[in-house]
């Protein structure tokens, strides 16, 4: 399959020098080359376990259930969380539970047998997980009661600047006088303070929520660390597996936008020129739809939505956004510190996406990626990548479109730039926003962009697209401490 052409490149119109690489982490690479005995030693083991009891020949809406357990326990490994949460994460619904019925052991006889496998502090979180009714914990005991992601992006943002303010009256004071901060900034561990924290804290009581056992109705107490557990893993549980059909049973969005509102997020720095947002449409295909604000309330009953659909990227930004706050400012202990290690996501759960900038976000991307991918359409295509970076810029598969075109046009430090924030945001998830093709397909080709923008070249014909492949770094040594 050999083209002599295959080596040309794209002219190099950019003199400017690419940025550096985003570096991917070891945990990160061990997953990506299947090492994971050095993630961890007993994984493999308890993977032929699940297969053993039959999880891979069950379904989960975009996978086996035995990989969806594999995939959620990644993401938790990735976000640094303790042993007893990624074995959670792994048999999460080991029993059955609130949402789903996939009991591949059995309450009353296994979970003896469990406890042997992974120890009897994570078979007790595994069943309480299996046992409480979660959606009611998450949408009702929090969410319901939690300020609108408006609201929270509002008192983020007004959080942060009054952070910077007092930072910035700090340093002009001088050490001896500093005046005293009144938010957290972006990034920071602790739970700071702010209008924000204030909100959120009061949801949860120091005693935890009191819920009912989905079986037999008892009360039960579930203490705020094994709330934040919980909630943590709903989040890396919803972004693993929802896509546009979920949206579309439970009428999660129509993609009409109300007149265009400024977002409350910053826009993102990485753009090399500034542009227009979109008032976009909404698409014929979603004329069904009747909710419009994409909540994520699984409100809706449309059962009769074909599987798979259309495998959009689904609306589940914003909801789980407002869920990273949550962690931030209301899991915390006496003194404001979250209760468990915050995902990278969402600058560090900093940061609320609103629905209107989630749904924005993702038209502005579909019509990019299913309308305007010929060469003659990337104008188009340029400026609606980057209208669903400027609404979301917490996605990552905008960028690695982006960084394509660029290296097509020789444009190598915005090819860099937009490639090494979307290894950046790939490594962060853990997972794709856009299902139609793997995580570990969307970050290969991510670092292969990389590669070509920090070499200047790019193919100019077919064979030279199908020789690409080789990623730089294979034999350096990479170590998964985190």
């Amino acid at each position: 399959m050999d083209d002599p052409e295959q080596a040309k490149t794209a002219a190099q119109t950019s003199s400017e020098e690419p940025t550096v690489a985003a570096e991917v982490p070891g945990i990160v690479r061990a997953f990506l080359r299947g090492e994971l005995s050095r993630v961890e030693p007993q994984l493999p083991g308890w993977l032929d376990t699940l297969a053993g009891v039959g999880a891979g020949e069950c379904w989960h809406k975009k996978s086996s259930f035995k990989a969806h357990l594999y995939e959620v326990y990644k993401i938790c490994k990735i976000w640094g969380q303790d042993d007893d949460v990624c074995r959670c994460a792994l048999f999460h619904s080991a029993y059955s539970n609130s949402y789903v019925n996939l009991a591949i052991f059995k309450e009353g006889t296994d979970r003896g047998r469990l406890a042997e496998i992974v120890g009897p502090s994570a078979e007790e979180l595994i069943h309480t997980f299996c046992i409480v009714p979660r959606h009611n914990m998450v949408y009702d005991d929090l969410l319901a009661r939690a300020p609108s992601a408006e609201e929270m992006a509002a008192m983020a943002a007004a959080d942060a600047a009054a952070a910077d303010a007092a930072a910035a009256a700090a340093s002009a004071s001088g050490p001896g006088d500093a005046a005293p901060a009144t938010g957290t900034a972006p990034g920071a561990s602790g739970g700071g303070g702010g209008a924000l924290a204030a909100a959120l804290r009061r949801l949860i009581p120091e005693a935890g929520l009191t819920v009912k056992h989905i079986k037999t109705g008892e009360p039960l107490i579930v203490d705020r660390l094994t709330v934040a557990r919980f909630l943590l893993m709903t989040m890396a549980d919803f972004c693993e597996q929802l896509f546009s059909w979920q949206d579309a049973m439970f009428e999660n969005g129509d993609g009409s936008l109300p007149p265009f509102v400024a977002p409350n997020h910053t826009p993102n720095q990485l753009l090399s020129r500034p542009f227009a947002p979109l008032h976009l449409c909404p698409q014929p295909q979603d004329a069904m739809f009747e909710n419009g604000d994409g909540r994520l309330l699984y409100a809706g009953a449309n059962a009769g939505s074909l599987w798979p659909g259309a495998c959009r990227p689904g609306l589940w930004h914003s909801a789980l956004s407002r869920m990273g706050a949550l962690l931030r400012h209301a899991c915390v202990d006496g003194q404001g510190r979250p209760l468990v290690r915050l995902p990278p996501v969402f600058e560090g759960c900093t940061q609320v996406l609103t629905e209107a900038d989630q749904l924005a976000a993702r038209d502005a991307y579909w019509e990019a990626v299913t309308q305007h991918t010929e060469v003659t359409q990337h104008d188009e295509a340029l400026r609606l990548l980057r209208t669903a970076v400027w609404h979301n810029p917490h996605v990552a598969e905008p960028h690695v479109l982006l960084a394509q075109i660029h290296c097509q046009r020789g444009q190598w430090a915005e090819a860099s730039r937009h490639a090494a924030r979307g290894v950046a945001l790939l490594c962060e998830w853990g997972t794709a926003w856009d299902k139609r093709m793997p995580w570990e397909a969307w970050i290969a080709m991510a670092r292969v962009l990389q590669h070509g923008a920090s070499r200047q070249q790019w193919p100019i014909t077919p064979f030279g697209m199908l020789n690409l492949g080789l990623v730089p770094g294979l034999d350096e040594p990479y170590d998964v401490v985190q």
